[in-house]
């Protein structure tokens, strides 16, 4: 055994405790005897403190052992030696004896505890950590958490050691670090015997308009091989040959002229005669070819884009037009185009994965998003919370929702029958899926969830009959009404006019400016009665907006909503329900749109309004109500102080919101202004990011999973650029993100490498800062991840050299079969576990104090030894009843010895009391003697603290002084 400290360094308040011990004797109120006893304990109980605060520990031999066994469950390991590995583990668990504990970590493309360190047998093996990588880095990782600290350990490692993904050295750094050795079992992998890959298609990764490309595969086949080889570009067909490889790497290229910008894919495709895997037989590359500025207009009718579209074509710029359903899904197809605009469409024709792609596109690419106004845009198309919100310069709120009049909105919803199951695509037609009827009951309560207090609320659900679910009342209690809209359950026929007449009853009988009918149904009713309805509509002056919910919906709703003043959705997608709600709600509260006419105001100075005159702005007839963002910059407000042109920097790229729209209804007199066509191009250009710096030499390409990034900058003089600060962004295709800093490598050049975590297309953004801050340069590439680097390696040797480094590294020994059993739980040398001290020291200084404090304030005295010996004899004499006589100094002693306070012998002129004591009882031996008595007193009349003084006085007793002090009272 041995000790050690935690913190040695507290030991130096040691050196204080001397002074503490001098104070403690300078107490000149105490006997000298006393002030040496409460200094004694005062020092012990500070040296015992300071002591456990340096946290000393008892280094005690541990016996136990805990082992964890790291099984390689990846596809580099064949499935025979994997089973081998599970009953290799199962044998050596199942001969583990006494206390010791074993655990199993299963790894893969990431690593799992199988089995927490414990004892008893082993069982199969169940986790599935995935076998396109190995993780052998958050295996030893997890291992080491694994592990308890009260046991030898050791970690014994199954695999081919043809490791991937993460950091494998800081793991043995640590494994060394906390003494953990790691033994090795390899498992052959034999799969280099005829395997055949792709080992990389290399491509530049940007070129010019008109510039030669170079395409070239690299083929590996370690003992040789033969198949055919094919190149494409896109779908056609570079390069075609058959191949005969010797043995190593064969390389075969094919030269092609570049004449589009934009991103171009290459693909090499190997079909060997004969393989091990086909995984590794294909991969791809892109170039980014450089040309003019390519622009994505999104609009759902072409008369809603024709102006702006006009606008950007006689500029020389190349727009191009596609409806809302053909918006590309995946970032990488949306960053061919420099810029977005998106004209006038609701957040309904989007789908969920294009939204997020539109976010990545301005945040991680760099791109330009504009969005232009109208019926369907902003917080009326229901883009409100969602991810494109999130790029835009302005939140889809009013800031002054005081203004707006309060809404009375009544909802009507078809309970029949027909409102069971769903016939259109989305949540509908599968099993468990809601009905109808439910969709329109959340679609009802999302609505409800933007109405303000003073606003109401009216839900009437109707079959064949109506019936008044809730009453029309200010909606102060949204729980209640949500409670309600639940209750709602289908079945019976269907009466589409008592429903609306039950909405129009509750609707007339409230005084709200503004009254608003949403009614929602299959529309499989009698059509007859839809005049009177709609002539009641105005009469009331209720706007009606119908949602006609399947294959099936009638027509007359189409019909009712338009006569009613409002709109018809026909719902087609059951997902579509709770948008559509939204968006008619947030349009009939009023304050999404302002259809007022006025004049723009200039806010802040900006480029997109360089050289136009403000003052002779033209007027805008309408704007969207939307909120600007802290971080927005506003060019141009309207007459109510709301922000008609904003624009600003999200992540690393830029976008701007026009309030208004760009077709004849606002914006009439905008197009025939004169410079409706710069302030368009002005406004694309300022979202567009700047073109690819030529001074900026970009190369990257991906090994084993690896992207490596190097950038070449230099000035406009052609000397190096070394004071850059360059950063590198690469967007996955699962939305994932993967920052990588690039250092400088030399003059002008910097390099980095990033860890890929899965397959497929990655977008690469580079961007430059110098000193100020300011971008100095960008170069975007596509990399391709063709195959996981698991499949990369063919794996020609029999042991590979890293798993024997990981035992040689932490001491560990390369195991065979045999020697698994018997070595594994072998006891550990040196293993030692620390029993903390601290408590016991504590303890002691708790006790010490006590004492202390006793020593100081209490008159204890130590019997003589002819005293004590005198009460042990009478103790064990016989006797009768023993009466002798105590003065009533000697009481006073005992009572004052017990209490606490000064003691003093008594004279012989004192008054004796007659203690009886017991028969036989001997003398107390407490009683001090009249000699002991001196010797612990203090001297009476001058406050000497020496009692052993020549011809000292002897105090009085507490009773005499009492006694004294009631005489000269009755006296006065």
């Amino acid at each position: 055994m041995s000790l050690e400290l935690a913190r040695p360094e507290i030991l130096l308040a040691l050196l204080g405790l001397p002074i503490v011990a001098w104070l403690a004797m300078r107490d000149a109120r105490r006997a000298r005897r006393r002030r040496a006893w409460a200094a004694a304990l005062r020092t012990a109980g500070m040296a015992a403190l300071i002591i456990a605060l340096a946290e000393p520990r008892m280094l005690r031999p541990v016996e136990r052992v805990a082992v964890a066994f790291l099984v390689d469950r990846s596809d580099s390991v064949p499935a025979g030696e994997r089973a081998r590995a599970e009953a290799l583990v199962a044998e050596a668990i199942d001969a583990m004896t006494g206390e010791d504990r074993a655990a199993i970590v299963a790894f893969g493309e990431r690593a799992l505890l199988d089995r927490a360190a414990r004892e008893g047998p082993s069982s199969a093996i169940q986790s599935q950590p995935g076998p396109g990588r190995t993780d052998l880095a958050s295996a030893l990782r997890l291992g080491q958490t694994a592990l308890p600290d009260d046991a030898g350990r050791r970690m014994i490692v199954l695999s081919d050691g043809r490791s991937n993904v993460g950091a494998l050295d800081d793991q043995i750094r640590l494994a060394k670090a906390r003494s953990v050795a790691i033994d090795v079992v390899p498992l052959a992998a034999k799969l280099g015997e005829g395997e055949v890959l792709v080992a990389a298609l290399e491509a530049p990764s940007v070129a010019r308009v008109g510039q030669n490309v170079r395409v070239e595969a690299v083929i590996r086949a370690p003992q040789g091989g033969a198949g055919r080889l094919q190149l494409f570009d896109g779908d056609d067909i570079l390069h075609d040959e058959r191949l005969v490889i010797a043995g190593g790497d064969r390389r075969v290229g094919a030269t092609i002229e570049v004449d589009e910008p934009g991103f171009r894919r290459f693909r090499a495709v190997f079909s060997p005669d004969a393989d091990i895997r086909t995984e590794n037989n294909a991969a791809a590359a892109y170039t980014l070819v450089a040309g003019p500025p390519r622009v994505l207009v999104i609009a759902g009718e072409d008369s809603q884009s024709a102006p702006l579209i006009s606008a950007l074509e006689a500029a020389g710029r190349s727009p191009e037009l596609r409806p809302p359903a053909e918006i590309p899904t995946s970032l990488f197809e949306l960053a061919e185009y420099n810029a977005i605009v998106l004209v006038d469409i609701a957040a309904r024709q989007v789908s969920d994965p294009v939204e997020d792609a539109l976010l990545a596109y301005v945040r991680d690419r760099g791109g330009g998003l504009i969005m232009v106004g109208g019926e369907d845009s902003f917080g009326s198309g229901g883009w409100r919370h969602s991810p494109v919100e999130k790029a835009l310069p302005v939140e889809m709120e009013v800031r002054d929702k005081e203004r707006r009049p309060d809404i009375a909105i009544a909802y009507v919803i078809d309970k029949s029958g027909s409102m069971g199951s769903f016939d259109g695509p989305g949540l509908g037609g599968s099993e468990g899926a809601p009905q109808k009827v439910d969709l329109a009951k959340d679609a009802a309560m999302l609505s409800a969830s933007l109405l303000a207090e003073n606003d109401r609320a009216a839900l009437v659900a109707f079959d064949g009959s109506s019936h008044l679910v809730w009453p029309i009342q200010r909606h102060e209690d949204p729980r209640r009404f949500d409670s309600a809209v639940s209750g709602i359950t289908s079945g019976g026929g269907t009466n589409i006019q008592a429903g609306i007449e039950a909405g129009l009853d509750q609707l007339a009988s409230d005084n709200a400016p503004l009254k608003h009918l949403i009614l929602l149904s299959d529309g499989q009713s009698d059509s007859s009665g839809y005049d009177r309805l709609i002539q009641r509509l105005a009469d009331e002056r209720v706007t009606l907006t119908s949602v006609g919910v399947g294959q099936g919906a009638s027509t007359e709703m189409a019909r009712l909503a338009e006569q009613g003043g409002g709109r018809y959705y026909p719902v087609v997608d059951s997902r579509d329900l709770p948008s559509i709600f939204v968006e008619d709600t947030l349009t009939a509260l009023g304050t999404f749109i302002v259809e007022e006419t006025f004049r723009p105001v200039e806010g802040t100075r900006s480029q997109i309004l360089s050289g136009l005159d403000i003052a002779s702005l033209p007027p805008l007839h309408g704007y969207n109500g939307v909120e600007e963002r802290d971080s927005a910059t506003v060019a141009l407000w309207s007459h109510l102080e709301d922000p008609v042109l904003a624009h600003g920097q999200y992540g690393l790229g830029r976008s701007a919101a026009w309030m208004s729209d760009l077709k004849g209804q606002w914006a009439a007199d905008w197009l025939e202004w004169p410079g409706f066509g710069p302030f368009v191009i002005q406004l694309v250009d300022w979202v567009t990011p700047p073109p690819e710096d030529e001074d900026f030499g970009l190369e990257a390409h991906v090994t084993a999973g690896r992207a490596e990034i190097a950038l070449t900058a230099v000035d406009a003089d052609g000397s190096p650029s070394s004071l850059l600060s360059v950063s590198a962004l690469l967007s996955g295709p699962d939305g994932r993100t993967v920052e990588a800093p690039l250092t400088a490598q030399g003059a002008g050049r910097y390099a980095a490498t990033a860890e890929l975590p899965s397959e497929g297309t990655w977008l690469l953004r580079v961007t430059a800062h110098d000193s100020d801050g300011r971008v100095a340069g960008a170069r975007t590439a596509g990399l391709v991840v063709p195959y996981s680097p698991e499949y990369a390696d063919p794996g020609v040797d029999p042991i590979d050299p890293r798993l024997l480094n990981l035992a040689a590294e932490t001491g560990g020994r390369v195991l065979t079969e045999d020697d698994l059993a018997g070595a594994a739980f072998e006891r550990v040398d040196g293993t030692t576990r620390p029993v903390p001290l601290w408590p016991a020291l504590v303890a002691l200084a708790a006790l010490l104090l006590p004492a202390d404090i006793a020593a100081r304030r209490l008159r204890l005295r130590v019997p003589s030894r002819a005293a004590l010996g005198e009460w042990v004899r009478q103790a064990v004499s016989r006797g009768g009843p023993l009466v002798r006589e105590r003065t009533a100094g000697e009481a006073s002693t005992s009572g004052a010895s017990m209490a606490g306070a000064a003691s003093a012998s008594a004279s012989k002129s004192s008054t004796s009391l007659p203690v009886r004591l017991p028969s036989g009882a001997p003398p107390d031996p407490l009683a001090p003697s009249h000699d002991e008595s001196r010797g612990s007193g203090e001297v009476a009349g001058t406050g000497s603290d020496e009692p052993d003084g020549a011809g000292a006085e002897e105090p009085e007793d507490t009773l005499s002084r009492l006694r004294r002090a009631r005489d000269r009272a009755r006296r006065r």
